[in-house]
């Protein structure tokens, strides 16, 4: 048992780390993963499919994605995902922002797309150039 403690500590830790996000920093993960999946690969496109968890700090409702700019820019380009729930009022809605996707990501313009609740968003990444560009939100 002693043998696989570390193992286990390890496996514990990183669960924890996607558990206590927000909603936005699980889809800048999603998005580090994919631009780099995109990277290695002969594709110039990825569509990568995300369903927003409601806990913690989630969507438990129809929400919104909002993309903003990274292009000549040094301090802008926050991603957000905004819980539009808004029938409770005793709800704190949830969702998050997070700037950790543009390490990995370039945004060109702002894309913004509100789903419903239970639908999943897609992101199209292309390459352009050296970067992965966020091309699309359907």
């Amino acid at each position: 048992m002693a043998t696989f403690a570390p193992a286990i500590a390890v496996a514990l830790c990183l669960a924890a780390c996607v558990l206590i996000t927000d909603a936005a920093t699980r889809l800048a993960v999603e998005l580090k993963d994919g631009a780099a999946s995109l990277r290695n690969s002969n594709q110039e496109r990825l569509e990568l499919v995300h369903q927003p968890l409601s806990f913690p700090e989630g969507v438990h409702g129809p929400y919104e994605v909002v993309f903003q700019q990274t292009v000549d820019c040094t301090q802008c380009g926050s991603l957000w995902v905004h819980d539009l729930d808004i029938t409770n009022p005793d709800y704190k809605p949830g969702g998050g922002s997070t700037s950790y996707h543009r390490n990995f990501v370039v945004v060109p313009k702002e894309l913004s797309i509100r789903k419903a609740k239970g639908q999943a968003v897609v992101i199209v990444l292309h390459k352009a150039g050296g970067a992965i560009e966020v091309e699309a939100l359907r």
